[in-house]
Order: C-alpha cells, then sequence, then structure tokens
C-alpha cells in the first residue's frame, strides 16, 4: 500500500498556477503570430503547463510512504535430543519420530515447524539425529534456537529428551525466560532394572610427584540388595587398589576414598572399575577413566604490586588453576629484583618511583621475562626510560575507557578461540590517554577500539627478542574480562587458558623455540585433534615450505609418523580421532642451519556423562511442561499432541506493518518523466520551424 504525504490545497493550488502561467505567457504570443494551428499551440502550453507544474510539485519534496503487511505463520519449535542415552528412541524411527511428524504436519499449512536436534550443540532438521552426542546441554539449546529465532513469531516449544541433563545449568530456568509453553516428550527407559554404577571420581588433577593424593569414588546400587562386588583402581593394567563393597538394600549411595602415590610423572591415566553382579543389565557405568598430571614442581610466577586489586585475583585464581604454574603475591614495599625463584614477575602499576625503576633494569639486565600492567600508579615517564620496546606520548594523567578488540595477525601464541568469540562483549579496561607506539619485536594480541571500529593502536602486546620475553598489558580491568567470560560460557575456562598461554610464552626461552607445535592440552574421544606448527631461522625470522615430522606416541609405546602441511609460513595438521589416553608428540625439522626438536603431551578423554545415568527422569519434564504452561506427554501417547497445541490462543499468525519512506525527487521515472514532456514540447516545436 503507497500513500502520498499531502500538502495543504493552497501549495498544490501554487504550482498549477506556476505551470499555467508559464504555459500562457510563452504561447500566447504564438498564438497571435499564428505560426502554429490552434491545436498544436494547446497541445504544446498543455506541455509545457504539465512540465512546470510536476517541477514545481517536486520543488516541496513530496513523500511517498509504501508501508508493506507481511503475515507470519506461527512457527512451533521442536528440539529433539540427540545424545546416546535416547538412541534406541531415535533409532527405530517408525515407534517414535514418524509419529511426532505426523502429529506436526496434522497442525496444517497455517502452522510452521522448526525442527533442531541438540547433544552439545544445536544442529538443524532430524535426518542427521542419530542419538551419537556424549553430552546433554538443553539449556544451552533452548537459548540458541531462541537466538536463531529471535524476532519471529514463535508460539510454542516442543522438548523431547530423557530429562538427563549433564552439561550447562537446568533448562527449566532457561524456558521459563522465553516466556512461551513448552510441551516435553518423555523418551528413554525409567524402569529400574538391576545395576550398579560410578556416580562420580572426584580427585586432584594435579599433583607432584611423590606425593600421595586421594580418590574419592561415588557409588549408587539399584535393586541390588545381598549382592557385593569389587571396585577396583586401575593404573597402566595394575590393580593399585580395590575395596569389597557390600549392598544392604534395594538402592544405596556411598562414598569411597583411595590413597595414590605418584610415582611417575608426566599425564597419567586411572581406570575406576566395579565387577558385575549377578543379574546386571546394564555394565557402560560400571567403569571411569580420569587423568592426573603428575608433576615435578610447579613454575613460580611473582605477581608484584602496591596494594591489592581485583586484577591480581582474577589471574592468581587463573594461574592455580594451570597444571604447571604456581602465584605468589607480594607487596611493593617487600619486592627485591634479585629474587631469581620465579620464572615470570608480573608488576602491576609498576614503575611508580625510581627505586621500582631501578629493580626493573635489573630483571631485564638478568634476562628476566617481564609482564607490566599499566594502571593509574604507573609512572608512564619512568616506564618509557626502561626502554622496553613500548612507548607512550601522554601530557598528562587523563585515562578513558578503551575496548579492545582482537588481532587477526598475531601469531607468537595461540589465543583460544572461545576469547576471541567472547571479546566482543568484553569490558573496556582503564587505558591512559596517549599514542602507543611498539618496536618493531613486538605485536599487538590486542588493539583498542573506538566505539565499533578498530584501530591501530595496541592495547595488549608481547615482545620477543633474543635475551627474554616481555608482555605489556595497557589498562586495568582485566578482572572484568574474568567474569563475562563466566557470563558468556558459564564458567572461566576461555580467560583461564588465555593467561596460562601466554604465560607459558613468557616462561619459554627464545633458543629452544626455533619450531614450536603447539595442539590443546586436552581433547575428548569424538574430536578431531589438530596441531599448529611455526619454524624459524636463526634470526627468528619465519621459514616456509619446510618439512615438519611429528610423531605422536601413546601409551604403549605404538607410533602413528605424519608430516605437517605447510600454510604460508605456518603449518598445520589435522590427525582425525584419537582413542582416549594419554599421549606423547615429537616434532622435527631443519632450520636451514640445524636440527630443530620441539615435544609436548595431550589427553584424549573418553566423554562419559551419558553412560553414568541411564534412568531417565521425567519428574523434571513435567515440571518444565507445569511451569510454562505447556503439557508433558510420553513418547509412545503423542495422539492428543496436535490438538493440544491447537488449543494455544497464540497459535495465530502474527501481522507486521514495514513502512519505507521515499522522496519523489529520488524517483528515477519522475526524471524520465520531465525529460520525456521537455523534449516532446521541444521536437515538436522544432518539427513546425520553431525554435
Amino acid at each position: 500500500m503507497s500513500v502520498l504525504t499531502t500538502y495543504p490545497p493552497y501549495f498544490i493550488w501554487v504550482c498549477i498556477l506556476l505551470g499555467a502561467l508559464f504555459a500562457t505567457v510563452l504561447y500566447f504570443r504564438e498564438n497571435k503570430r499564428k505560426r502554429f494551428e490552434q491545436n498544436w499551440i494547446f497541445t504544446l502550453a498543455g506541455l509545457r503547463f504539465v512540465g512546470i507544474t510536476l517541477l514545481s510539485f517536486l520543488l516541496l519534496r513530496p513523500i511517498l510512504e509504501n508501508v508493506r503487511q507481511t503475515i507470519e505463520k506461527p512457527i512451533v519449535v521442536v528440539l529433539q535430543d540427540n545424545s546416546s542415552s535416547v538412541q534406541p528412541d531415535l533409532i527405530d524411527r517408525s515407534s517414535y519420530l514418524e509419529p511426532l511428524q505426523n502429529q506436526m504436519n496434522a497442525l496444517g499449512e497455517d502452522v510452521e515447524v522448526i525442527y533442531y536436534h541438540f547433544d552439545e550443540n544445536l544442529q538443524p532438521g532430524l535426518d542427521s539425529a542419530n542419538g551419537e552426542g556424549e553430552v546433554t546441554a538443553g539449556s544451552k539449546a533452548i537459548e540458541q534456537a531462541a537466538t536463531r529465532l529471535s524476532g519471529r513469531n514463535i508460539s510454542a516449544f516442543i522438548l523431547a529428551t530423557d530429562g538427563l541433563f549433564n552439561k550447562g545449568s537446568y533448562p527449566l530456568y532457561a524456558a521459563k525466560n522465553l516466556n512461551l509453553p513448552f510441551f516435553t516428550i518423555g523418551l528413554g527407559d525409567t524402569t529400574i532394572y538391576k545395576d550398579i554404577l560410578i556416580q562420580d571420581v572426584q580427585c586432584n588433577r594435579v599433583c607432584f610427584l611423590g606425593n600421595r593424593f586421594p580418590i574419592k569414588v561415588q557409588i549408587e546400587s539399584r535393586l541390588a540388595q545381598g549382592d557385593q562386588t569389587q571396585l577396583s583402581i586401575l593404573h597402566k593394567g595394575k590393580n593399585i587398589g580395590n575395596q569389597v563393597i557390600s549392598f544392604n538394600q534395594d538402592r544405596t549411595f556411598s562414598e569411597h576414598e583411595f590413597e595414590i602415590n605418584a610415582e611417575e610423572a608426566g599425564i597419567q591415566r586411572f581406570i575406576v572399575q566395579l565387577a558385575t553382579i549377578n543379574g546386571e543389565q546394564i555394565t557402560t557405568n560400571n567403569q571411569f577413566e580420569f587423568f592426573i598430571q603428575v608433576i615435578d614442581d610447579r613454575q613460580k610466577i611473582n605477581i608484584v604490586s602496591h596494594s591489592p586489586h581485583p586484577d591480581i585475583k582474577a589471574i592468581k585464581e587463573a594461574i592455580e588453576h594451570s597444571e604447571n604454574y604456581a602465584a605468589v603475591y607480594t607487596p611493593a614495599s617487600d619486592w627485591r629484583a634479585d629474587n631469581s625463584e620465579f620464572g615470570l614477575t608480573i608488576l602491576h602499576g609498576m614503575p611508580s618511583n625510581v627505586q621500582e625503576q631501578s629493580a626493573i633494569k635489573q630483571l631485564m639486565i638478568q634476562g628476566k621475562p617481564l609482564l607490566f600492567i599499566w594502571t593509574q600508579q604507573t609512572d608512564l615517564a619512568l616506564f618509557n626510560q626502561l626502554n622496553t620496546g613500548i612507548n607512550i606520548q601522554s601530557t598528562g594523567t587523563l585515562y578513558e575507557d578503551i575496548k579492545g578488540g582482537w588481532n587477526k595477525d598475531f601469531t607468537f601464541f595461540k589465543t583460544p578461540d572461545l576469547l576471541v568469540q567472547h571479546a566482543q562483549q568484553f569490558p573496556p579496561l582503564k587505558v591512559p590517554f596517549g599514542k602507543i607506539t611498539l618496536s618493531n619485536d613486538m605485536s599487538a594480541q590486542f588493539l583498542q577500539k573506538i566505539g565499533s571500529l578498530q584501530s591501530n593502536q595496541p592495547l595488549i602486546a608481547f615482545h620477543q627478542n633474543q635475551v627474554a620475553k616481555m608482555g605489556w598489558i595497557g589498562g586495568e580491568g582485566l578482572w572484568k574480562w574474568r567474569l563475562m567470560d563466566f557470563v558468556q560460557s558459564k564458567n572461566h575456562d576461555a580467560f583461564d587458558e588465555w593467561v596460562t598461554t601466554w604465560i607459558q610464552y613468557l616462561c619459554t626461552q627464545n633458543q629452544d623455540e626455533k619450531l614450536k607445535v603447539i595442539t590443546q592440552k586436552k581433547w575428548t574421544a569424538q574430536q578431531n585433534i589438530g596441531f599448529q606448527g611455526s619454524l624459524y631461522d636463526e634470526s627468528f625470522q619465519p621459514i616456509a615450505n619446510q618439512n615438519i615430522a611429528l610423531t605422536i606416541i601413546n601409551e604403549e609405546g605404538g607410533k602413528l609418523e605424519y608430516s605437517m602441511i605447510p600454510q604460508g609460513d605456518q603449518y598445520q595438521l589435522g590427525v582425525g580421532k584419537l582413542p582416549s589416553g594419554s599421549y606423547e608428540y615429537t616434532a622435527k625439522s631443519f632450520n636451514g642451519t640445524k636440527e630443530v626438536f620441539d615435544r609436548g603431551h595431550f589427553v584424549v578423554e573418553a566423554i562419559q556423562l551419558e553412560k553414568l545415568n541411564t534412568l531417565a527422569r521425567h519428574g523434571g519434564l513435567r515440571n518444565i511442561s507445569y511451569e510454562t504452561g505447556g503439557k508433558f506427554f510420553k513418547k509412545y501417547a503423542l495422539d492428543s499432541l496436535s490438538v493440544e497445541l491447537k488449543k494455544l490462543p497464540h497459535l495465530v499468525s502474527a501481522s507486521y506493518s514495514e513502512q519505507n519512506r521515499e522522496e519523489w525527487i529520488d524517483l528515477e521515472w519522475i526524471l524520465f518523466l520531465l525529460i520525456a514532456i521537455f523534449g516532446s514540447e521541444w521536437f515538436i516545436r522544432k518539427s513546425l520551424g520553431s525554435y
């Protein structure tokens, strides 16, 4: 529908009078001269009248409003659990999936049905739903579906699952936040069979060589009264601890403790195992494997500042989650530069005076790695005198809130993918106002953002030279980044991994890094494992198109040999999926002068969440439906699902109006019309012998 914005009538009459005036004045004389026939005079005058009137009207800048009505059908969203605990329901499609789709088809063409299946992430459609997912993240699936369909006419959700949500928060809260009815379908098996299972294993994931570490195993039994089993701890095929467990009731919960010696350094795999009892039908939950990092000693990181600060707490907690590092806090008043036990010194708000500047110079002369964090206590003039490769031209003590954007050209070490994704929402850091420059051997990992635009001013940078490495964070407020990471992913993993990567980078001397091959420390058996590599010559210039041989060694000593694939001056390798276990890898290449090596280790963990508990829990699904105004259905009783959906008062189409305003003067056809009018007048006059 189009509507012309109108003006008072006298405006239009003025345009008509102008057109009439011009036509009358110009052709009055022609009527007296009688050079043209009377019909031609009226025709020419008419063209002039229409052209001048239209041109005058355009000077008023009339507006044409286009209003488009869009009608959107109501949407029913189906979220289908794709985890392994509901696999039997997905394999026999005729018993559940086909009746579900028939009920959705019964809603008619006036309702749009959108299907998703989910385990850890949300995927469109049901065709690829195979029940091979290793976790069930119901809350995340609801949030992802709501985000993808934001602004659409969603009328209801259908959540089909067994109620065993083992990752993320319980989905009731995510469902209630949408203010939409949830119709739940109970899948899985609610029959209680005779079963003993390992509910959980609790232990420290890091311990020191030679120490004893505790392991707590939680056991549940069902219908096992009078039975007896043996609980064992296995390491490299050897039984290193066992207990006999007797069950005196039909259903029991118990906790059993072991103390194990850490006798071998490295990543060690342990298996907790329950012996099968007579009549037990489900045995996949009788075994649980876990890994412990046994280390000789943690490298100490010294955090120095004038006073406690939330940034220090955030960094310290991130370091304490690491397997290889321990954080020590030292007040600036007690700090001395002659302490050699620390692998890295983090200087928060320093230097603030000449004495601190002198101590920092001593560390730089000794080649000790340093990380500077600028705060409002930092004396920037004293900092510039250190010649760190970072310089700021600042005229005062003005500070401003600056957000950070990831620099995709940063290659000193890998930035965690989740941190890059979350960086868009990270709060600003408080940064000194001024122009910051970096030396050629420094690279910015994060750049300052001015509004939504990313500038070339550094915010976080790292230094690489032949003596020692150096890092720099240009403002305070990192604790907000760690907090926002938790808001985004319900954990601190991305931030903690980021802190660990730059500490690992700074603590490692360059002389040993002519070849660097990195990979994640932990993978799951369902992930495709990948490696990234860099090769440098003696001047630390990257070398492209060389052969990097990579060998992966499993716990039994078996070897897998690969060659990394060059991609520019970087190297990539994907080895696909590997069985669960502890692996070491060695890399070898030639950098033009000598053979260079690198080594590391990683773990492949079997995700066991879906195997630990297979008894469906429909009580929670009933609660979700009750709290949101929906209804619970059993998988074999879906006949009335479409009927209940049709009763929803808001299962109706929605009408949206889209308004578009366009000025007549911008319409191309108006221009061509004016050209046609005045061109026709000119052509007729020329044809009749006039000018």
